[in-house]
């Protein structure tokens, strides 16, 4: 972490900088370095939307860099905002889908996690990897072995349990590719997957709030 702060600072001016995942990776790298504050200032440039003290917009677009801006308010001693930016990112995941490309992931479990609902956290965990959840790091860049807001539930026995699952199946899904790369045969991976993305839509629709005007 620290060689890719090495790396990434001196690129701030540049036009590497406008990449997307930039201001993203070295808030995640600061925050694993420990500089907290740091850290928080480059979740806030990825972020404006995030600032300020009240009513912060939040959204199934910005759920995650708040729940990540809440770990770091309370890693600075500021609890109550911390709880505002956890909990209302909680609330912003709700009734969206959690696997695909506009799914959340991981998220409720690390959420639950730094709030130290421990159950919850265990009890979503478990649900993720049965929905099809084989990695965070599409979803917030990190690994699940790494992410901090996850700390506090390794070595437990239901996590450890459902995060080999999770092994398991990531590579089960290997094989499958291993296979039809062998084969040629594409088309059971196809179907495969417009099944999984056919229940993934209809469990979304289904749990769609209505749209409103605003």
């Amino acid at each position: 972490y620290a060689a890719a702060r090495d790396i990434l600072l001196p690129l701030s001016e540049t036009d590497y900088a406008k990449a997307g995942f930039y201001d993203d990776i070295l808030a995640r790298t600061m925050l694993m370095l420990g500089n907290y504050a740091e850290a928080k200032s480059w979740v806030l440039k990825a972020n404006p939307r995030l600032r300020g003290d009240t009513r912060r917009p939040l959204d199934r677009f910005n759920a995650s860099d708040a729940a990540l801006l809440g770990y770091l308010e309370l890693k600075l001693g500021n609890a109550s905002v911390a709880a505002e930016l956890l909990d209302g990112a909680l609330a912003a995941i709700d009734g969206t889908p959690r696997v695909g490309f506009s799914g959340y992931g991981l998220l409720d479990v690390r959420i639950h996690a730094v709030r130290g609902r421990r159950n919850e956290a265990l009890d979503a965990f478990e649900s993720a990897v049965d929905e099809g959840i084989v990695s965070n790091v599409f979803f917030d860049f990190f690994d699940v072995d790494q992410d901090p807001l996850l700390a506090s539930l390794r070595g437990d026995e239901r996590f450890e349990a459902a995060r080999e699952q999770m092994r398991s199946n990531l590579a089960q899904m290997a094989e499958r590719v291993d296979a039809a790369i062998e084969s040629g045969d594409w088309e059971s991976l196809r179907e495969r997957t417009r099944a999984v993305t056919g229940l993934v839509a209809r469990r979304w629709s289904g749990n769609r709030p209505e749209p409103r005007l605003e």
